[in-house]
């Protein structure tokens, strides 16, 4: 029998890939790099200061045909004028993100604050 876990993939992650990923204090302080762990409550207050936002949440090494390069993305939301934030779903295949090095920072769902870690 398979039993499912709900899991972020967190404790699958190397130590240096887990050295990435930080609990966000300010959006202003974020630098491209590192991966901020964010609460859908943190988006929202961060979205109001906005006019123009983009949300892309994604799955890393999506190979569907719904899914587009981050840096397509990017340069997307610069030719608009947009407010970037892209989401990850999870930890898994991290690398496949990290390798695009888009130049902005990312973020995650916050596993604790929805009690799934």
């Amino acid at each position: 029998m398979i039993e499912f876990v709900n899991d972020n993939y967190y404790t699958h992650l190397s130590p240096k890939q887990q050295s990435k990923i930080k609990k966000l204090d300010d959006f202003n302080s974020a630098k491209t790099g590192n991966i901020y762990e964010i609460s859908g409550k943190q988006l929202l207050k961060e979205l109001e200061k906005n006019e123009k936002s983009l949300v892309y949440v994604f799955k890393n090494g999506c190979k569907s045909d719904a899914c587009y390069p981050l840096s397509q993305i990017r340069d997307y939301a610069n030719e608009n004028d947009l407010n970037l934030y892209m989401v990850m779903t999870s930890y898994h295949s991290l690398n496949n993100s990290l390798d695009q090095k888009v130049g902005i920072p990312l973020y995650s769902i916050n596993a604790d604050a929805y009690g799934e870690t």
